[in-house]
């Protein structure tokens, strides 16, 4: 579900690149009045500086390489070249630089090298980070995304032979490199055109992105990343001298270009990480209601057989004694007395299990008639020639029921009494007092009633009570609660009066009632066991 918060954090981390773009051309601008302000001196300022930015580009290169093998955008490996390469001159300016590796370094010991190294570390990874971004052919894009690991090996090889080959080039023949310094500084048109550079590598960069119209967020923080190296530029254009505020700042901005995009990815793999972990958790419970799913069914298949094989067993024995031709009359009777309540209790066992099986999907439907409940009380009765049933039903009094689903409910209502209460079952029938025309039926029994914490759960599918007698199925009330539910009835548990209410409503109005009264149950008449039913059932 989307919430508010969730909105406002996507907005947020979508427009925090563009916000830190527009931000650091600010910060720049505010820094200038104060630029020539000379700060402390830091001891080991460029060693620490150097260290920080080949430990942020090999860890960045490290990251995108690995994206890009586990089937990222081919624009990784872009910008892994970038990033390796800026790791690289950072390597040699090390050893160049007096103080960090070596007192008196012999490598790059001309101000031509060590400015040439400066000019390749702000020229080729922003302009290969602008070449990542643009728009590529589809062709070309699918030739760098196959064979992703050896695109990736091959490129790390080519990168060290590239940074030796520039290294031999600065160490053996710097005469054979053009001359870019004044002095020991880069010159004006050296400076003037790496700005330029920079600048068209930073719209190269935004053209395609927007081009694309990328969502990425890793491609957004490379465009900052390109701004940051745009901005260090410019101040390192204002030929400032060493540790003034505008030598810090383009310092900073130098780690940032690099920090940008790493933050960024560690960001995304946090992000991924924490979705990797809550998937895993929802498949976890998933597997856990599977396991249970497949207990429960292998439950209700061993509990539903048995409570066919019953009934099976006895019409199988009442058949077999009735095909003896000498069997007195009024025993046959009997028999075939139980022989149909037997049938009805599989009838409604079959029942029981079609309505959970459609209640799962909706397809729950009823038909319902006016019928007699005094009449309808007696048939449920009849299922239970061995309890002591009450029955109190004003005489003349109808429901608006399917006289099947009916049956269902209150046969699942005084079964559950009848193995988890006490006798005497009583079922009460009367008009119901809070709708006119509705009918109020109450099933209570003797016994000590449901436990309070199990309340909540009791209608819920297959569960049972921790005191449960075995063999239940767990599918009685839930059956019962969908079919008064597709009634549009309620049904509820009254602990107090250890009591199962059920509330059935009134004919619609559009539904004019049958002109001869109310409907008898669908069952054959003639095979009611009246007389027991009579015996065993005392109204009240």
């Amino acid at each position: 579900m989307t919430t508010r918060a969730g909105v406002g954090h996507a907005s947020w981390a979508g427009r925090a690149p563009l916000v830190i773009a527009a931000t650091i051309p600010v910060l720049v601008l505010v820094a200038l009045p104060w630029r020539s302000v000379q700060l402390p001196a830091v001891p080991g300022f460029a060693a620490l500086w150097l260290a920080l930015l080949v430990a942020c580009d090999l860890l960045t290169v490290v990251l995108l390489m690995g994206q890009y093998r586990a089937g990222g955008s081919p624009r990784l490996l872009a910008l892994s070249w970038a990033y390796l390469w800026s790791a690289g001159v950072a390597v040699l300016y090390a050893v160049a630089v007096p103080g960090v590796l070596q007192s008196d370094p012999s490598f790059a010991a001309d101000p031509d090298s060590l400015q040439w190294l400066w000019v390749s570390r702000h020229v080729v990874p922003p302009a290969l980070i602008g070449l990542a971004l643009a728009p590529w052919p589809a062709s070309f894009e699918r030739h760098v995304a196959a064979r992703r690991p050896t695109r990736a090996t091959m490129s790390w090889c080519a990168a060290a032979v590239l940074t030796l080959l520039f290294a031999q080039v600065i160490a053996k023949a710097p005469e054979g490199l053009p001359t870019i310094t004044v002095g020991d500084r880069l010159d004006d048109a050296g400076i003037a055109s790496v700005a330029v550079l920079n600048a068209l590598a930073v719209g190269l960069a935004v053209w395609g992105v927007a081009k694309r119209r990328s969502t990425e967020g890793l491609e957004r923080w490379a465009v900052v990343a390109s701004v940051a190296f745009l901005a260090e530029v410019c101040l390192v254009a204002l030929r400032e001298e060493p540790y003034t505020v505008a030598f810090y700042l383009a310092q900073a901005l130098s780690l940032a270009a690099a920090a940008f995009v790493l933050l960024a990815i560690v960001r995304e793999t946090s992000r991924l990480q924490a979705h990797a972990t809550e998937t895993a958790h929802r498949l976890e419970e998933r597997n856990a209601q599977l396991v249970e799913a497949t207990r429960l069914r292998d439950h209700v298949t061993a509990v539903v057989s048995h409570d066919m094989r019953t009934p099976l067993a006895g019409l199988q024995g009442y058949l077999e004694m009735l095909r003896d031709d000498d069997l007195d009359r009024a025993l046959a009777q009997r028999m075939l007395d139980r022989s149909w309540t037997l049938t009805r209790r599989l009838t409604l066992l079959t029942e029981d299990l079609l309505a959970a099986a459609t209640a799962e999907h909706a397809d729950l439907s009823v038909t319902p008639q006016l019928l007699d409940l005094n009449q309808q009380l007696g048939e449920c009765a009849s299922c239970f020639p061995d309890l002591d049933l009450e029955l109190d039903c004003l005489p003349g009094l109808t429901a608006y029921a399917d006289p099947l689903r009916l049956q269902q409910v209150l046969v699942n209502l005084v079964r559950n009494a009848q193995k988890h209460g006490a006798e005497p079952v009583l079922i009460a029938a009367g008009p119901d007092p809070r709708c006119a025309g509705g009918v109020l039926i109450r099933v209570s029994d003797a016994g000590p009633g449901v436990p309070a914490t199990f309340v909540p759960r009791l209608f819920d599918r297959y569960t049972q009570g921790p005191a449960t007698a075995p063999g239940g199925s767990g599918l009685g009330l839930s059956v019962a609660r969908d079919l008064v539910a597709a009634h549009h009835g309620t049904i509820r548990y009254e602990r107090a009066d250890n009591a199962f209410v059920l509330t059935l409503p009134p004919a619609s109005t559009a539904v004019s009632p049958p002109a001869t009264g109310p409907a008898a149950s669908p069952r054959p008449r003639a095979a009611t066991p009246a007389g027991e039913v009579r015996q065993r059932a005392r109204r009240r």
